[in-house]
């Protein structure tokens, strides 16, 4: 352990010194980086300059001996790596050039520098510093710096590449210096850290062997040591230790057996656990553990999540969240419930409720608690199991619609065998009714003053006798003969009727909005039967606004994929849609259920209609295989006939 310290310990100081030197080293190869840039390109400036000033007779006279003679020198130099001159078109008078920079002309410098520089790289690495200057004839008027002016001529050009080996060199010397130096710090810094760290830890490992002899028991030291330095309050520490060994090996050997029989109980309880938890976890309802207030969760079965949609852990941190999930009108009675009860003292459970899940949909869920009882016999939490319903619910729903569709069935049989009789018999009586009028008409004069209550009686008696008709579609069905027609055929000889336009003049602040699908399918059905009900239901829509509204008008294709809502078997398929939408008022709820009832009707007797239409409707509907339904919110009522769709031509 003492080794490792002090190995440590001379890693850190190490490492220090080390990434001091690397730092060091870098900032001053930086710094000398950019001075001997700039010192290079000082020197192949001033030289550049230099010869291009005494290459200026050589180049006017094109002397070739002249140039090479004035250029020897600078080109022996080692850092030359290329020695050109041009004359004024580029074309190269003197090549000294070791291959290292491609010798042709680079073109002529930018106008107003008259000098230009450039840097060379090979393999994105800076090889040479290309300098040119202009050679330039004023006349026979010597100048000290050349410069390109509107005065002066520009008669050729001098090249000159300086290697950047010497700079390599440079840095690389540079660099070394200052990391050797590290290297003796580093050397020196480490023999140092040696020799105090052993000086630091020499009491360190005396303490160590001396824990380890009062860890076996010993309470005399490896050695006399005394004052009153750490070693002595050991000692005395160590003394009293050793008469606590002994009671410590007494407590052990006791511990020993009550220890086996802790496990022994330990290890029933952990069987006990796991069989509740794979009762718990594999059972479809959820089983729940909640303290008496409802505040705390301590446990919630899988099955929650799979019941009601949420993470059991969004219920461990929010215990009452469950009740956030309920429909907001079952919401209030469950917590008057959890008020008025006392959960504590014997099974209860609450009124079924339904819970919206996380996907939208609505289930209805039940529970069921019972308290759980202490060693003292108090009640001291609460267990419950809840579980879905929604299918029971459901069940029971349906046998209670179909209680009702039986019912009403029975009534409408009911009624439709006394209708049938009454009707034959008030046939017979308005066949006189409805002919004698026109036998009077006959045989008296136009201008008779009894004319119009004849013309009257007549009118009243075939309205009568339509009202017996319905009574008849109502009781017997609309049995006629069906052929395949197109519903938007039907509509369109419906607005266009007398009957309509007598609906327009009774309703004038009612706007009539056809909206009609011009590739609808055909349909089978008697067509004047259907226009009856399209009028019925055109007419109950335009009784049912108060004031001005629209009534809508429309036809669809629909495929049907799933059974229709208000039950009973329909076969999947393609059916065609009528639907008639006003802007009147909500319907309640139960009326909505006892529309389609003969002589039901909310509207003032004698006002308007007899009570039938609806009726007409859904009978007519019904024995052409059809389904009707009906909608009612705040935007209005809507009315909806599916009728079997069919590909044959009408």
């Amino acid at each position: 352990m003492m080794r490792s310290f002090r190995c440590k310990l001379m890693l850190f100081f190490l490492s220090l010194v080390a990434l001091f030197s690397l730092v060091a080293a870098f900032c001053n190869h930086l710094e000398n980086r950019a001075v001997i840039r700039d010192v290079i390109r000082g020197k192949g400036r001033v030289m550049v300059e230099t010869l291009s000033q005494a290459c200026r007779a050589g180049v006017l006279n094109s002397d070739v001996v002249f140039l090479n003679r004035t250029v020897r020198h600078a080109a022996s130099l080692d850092d030359v790596v290329l020695l050109a001159v041009y004359d004024a078109s580029g074309r190269v008078i003197l090549d000294s050039s070791q291959g290292e920079v491609d010798a042709s002309f680079p073109g002529v410098p930018g106008a107003g520098t008259g000098f230009r520089e450039m840097a060379v790289t090979r393999n994105d690495r800076l090889v040479a510093f290309d300098f040119l200057a202009p050679v330039v004839h004023a006349g026979g008027t010597e100048t000290v710096r050349p410069s390109v002016s509107s005065e002066t001529q520009v008669i050729g050009y001098v090249r000159m590449a300086l290697s950047t080996r010497a700079m390599d060199r440079a840095l690389y010397q540079s660099l070394t210096g200052p990391l050797a130096m590290g290297l003796v710090f580093l050397l020196l810094g480490s023999l140092a850290v040696a020799v105090f760290s052993r000086y630091l830890t020499r009491p360190i490992v005396r303490l160590s062997a001396l824990a380890g002899r009062v860890g076996k028991g010993e309470g005399v030291l490896p050695e006399a040591v005394g004052g009153r330095d750490e070693m002595g309050i050991l000692n005395a520490m160590a003394e009293r230790l050793r008469d606590f060994e002994a009671e410590k090996r007494a407590f052990y050997a006791e511990k020993k057996d009550l220890t086996g029989r802790v496990e022994d109980r330990n290890r029933k309880f952990r069987e006990s656990e796991q069989r509740f938890h794979q009762l718990a976890e594999n059972i479809t309802e959820v089983f729940w553990i909640r303290s008496l207030d409802w505040k705390v969760v301590h446990y919630v079965s899988p099955a929650y999540e799979t019941q009601w949609g949420y993470s059991c852990e969004s219920l461990y941190e929010a215990p009452l969240s469950w009740l956030e999930h309920i429909v907001s009108e079952d919401r209030q009675v469950v917590e008057a419930f959890m008020k008025e009860r006392d959960h504590g003292d014997r099974a209860d459970g609450f009124p079924a409720f339904r819970v919206r899940w996380a996907d939208g949909s609505v289930r209805w869920i039940e529970v069921r608690w019972f308290p759980m009882i202490d060693e003292k016999g108090a009640t001291c939490r609460i267990a419950g199991i809840s579980r879905d319903i929604t299918r029971k619910k459901e069940a029971e729903e349906l046998a209670r619609e179909n209680r009702e569709r039986s019912s009403r069935m029975k009534r409408m049989e009911s009624l439709g065998v006394m209708v049938s009789g009454i009707a034959h018999d008030l046939n017979n009586i308005l066949s006189a009714i409805v002919g004698y009028p026109d036998l009077i008409l006959m045989d008296m004069p136009e201008d008779s003053p009894m004319a119009r209550p004849v013309k009257m009686i007549k009118q009243s008696g075939e309205r009568a006798a339509e009202i017996v008709s319905d009574l008849l579609t109502v009781a017997r069905g609309a049995a006629v003969e069906k052929g395949a027609h197109n519903l938007n055929l039907s509509v369109r000889e419906c607005l266009a009727s007398a009957e309509f336009r007598k609906l327009e003049h009774l309703y004038p602040e009612v706007r009539y909005v056809p909206d009609l699908d011009e590739n609808l399918l055909n349909a089978r059905y008697s067509a004047s039967h259907l226009r009856k009900s399209i009028m019925n239901l055109v007419t109950n829509a335009s009784e049912a606004i108060d004031g001005a509204g629209t009534v809508t008008i429309s036809t669809r294709n629909v495929y049907m994929d799933r059974p229709f809502k208000e039950g009973g078997d329909v076969a999947r398929g393609e059916y065609v849609v009528l639907r008639v939408r006003d802007t009147g008022p909500v319907i309640p709820a139960d009326d909505l259920q006892r529309l389609f009832e003969p002589f039901y009707s909310r509207k003032v007797l004698g006002r308007s209609g007899s009570g039938l239409g609806l009726s007409v409707v859904w009978n007519t509907v019904r024995d052409h295989d059809g389904h009707m339904d009906v909608t009612s919110d705040n935007g209005g009522t809507l009315f909806e006939i599916y009728l079997p769709g069919t590909r044959s031509p009408g």
